[in-house]
């Protein structure tokens, strides 16, 4: 059991957080972290939609294509409850390494189920997988581990046995560690519970997107380390999903489970385990689909971007649709009571896009004013030449 200890979670890390490791960040992104650091959560709901027309996995199904006004509403909702900086760091990479320091209370991890019971925990969900300081891998490892990742997957062969540890090959590893973590009650191969299929496409979009363009700009922006994507996904019972990923469960994402397995066999001191933090707090049925879709693009999680999320967010939202309108009351009951709750930090957040909002209207009045008033001196500009 001692293999199974060095990949649990409870591993302390080795430093307290105090500056976070930057890492790679889309180009897609660096737009809506810019306008969400200003809080100008309308803006940055127009900036996702425009976002999700280049890089949606299937933007002719995506609900944030279908119904704009309807998701822009939901979308500033589920923004303008959040941290600013939990989201920065969510879509920056860096939140693993601040939830062991500056955000450690302040990013909300799991529910405990045990006290939390069959209760409802309508979230929108994030899985890092870091190591114990929640940091990724250099350039070199993470070279080193897509290689492994391909083999794992039958992409390839290994052909020179450079993946065996501990006397165990890249195959034998991540079967042990996948019954010794999963505990399937009885020997199970890992590819025994995919679908080859989808998980070869994954892990070709995954490899393919970090060879030729996440590794290329770490190693020329001179950055430390690589973070693999964040896991998004959404559960009416958060604390449930959580267990589900923490155990390997078929539900979820083939290569997601794959990279965890290849992780602890290739690199079994580094302690590699989910971070796994909740991004929104759902309090409507028509919240759900709209932050799933939303925390996609916010974290780059869609295969179009080199990460686990194959599926179009917000379409699997059943058990939101099917929730009764007293379940909804009482999650709404719980987040108006509970000073904690995401819900609380919605009026100072919007207050201070209001102010920003009048700030650029007292400036834009005063720069026209100064336009007039010059008139009046200079005399109007001009005419443009026909």
């Amino acid at each position: 059991m001692d293999e199974l200890n060095d990949i649990e979670d409870q591993v302390p890390p080795t430093f307290e957080a105090t500056f976070a490791e930057p890492t790679f960040v889309e180009p897609e992104q660096r737009p809506v972290m810019e306008l969400l650091y200003k809080m100008d959560y309308e803006r940055a709901a127009h900036a996702i939609g425009e976002v999700e027309r280049r890089k949606a996995v299937k933007y002719e199904v995506s609900l944030i294509g279908q119904d704009t006004k309807r998701w822009h509403e939901a979308g500033v909702f589920v923004l303008a409850q959040a941290d600013r900086d939990v989201l920065q760091s969510a879509m920056d990479g860096t939140l693993p390494q601040r939830m062991l320091g500056d955000l450690r209370n302040r990013a909300q991890g799991p529910r405990d189920a045990t006290a939390w019971k069959d209760r409802p925990d309508p979230v929108i969900y994030l899985n890092f997988i870091a190591d114990r300081d929640g940091l990724g891998l250099s350039c070199d490892d993470m070279e080193l581990f897509l290689d492994a990742l391909e083999i794992g997957a039958r992409l390839k062969n290994d052909l020179d046995g450079r993946f065996t540890k501990s006397g165990k090959t890249l195959a034998q590893g991540v079967d042990y560690f996948f019954n010794l973590r999963g505990g399937h009650g009885q020997w199970t191969t890992f590819l025994q519970t995919v679908d080859q299929e989808s998980l070869e496409t994954v892990v070709c979009s995954l490899v393919t997107h970090f060879r030729t363009r996440i590794i290329p700009a770490t190693r020329q922006a001179g950055l430390k380390h690589v973070m693999l994507k964040a896991e998004v996904g959404w559960s009416m019972k958060g604390y449930m999903r959580f267990q589900d990923h923490a155990n390997l469960a078929p539900s979820s994402p083939h290569a997601f489970r794959l990279a965890q397995l290849v992780l602890w066999h290739l690199f079994p001191e580094r302690h590699f385990h989910l971070h796994q933090v909740v991004l929104f707090e759902i309090l409507a049925e028509e919240h759900a689909a709209i932050g799933e879709s939303v925390a996609s693009q916010l974290c780059a999680s869609y295969t179009t971007y080199g990460g686990f999320n194959a599926e179009q967010a917000g379409l699997l939202v059943q058990d939101a649709e099917h929730a009764s309108g007293r379940d909804w009351t009482e999650i709404r009951a719980y987040a108006v009571d509970h000073e904690h709750h995401y819900f609380r930090r919605m009026e100072a957040n919007i207050a201070s896009m209001k102010s920003l909002y009048n700030r650029e209207l007292a400036d834009a009045t005063a720069a026209l004013n100064d336009q007039r008033a010059g008139q009046r001196v200079n005399g109007p500009p001009p005419p443009r030449p026909t």
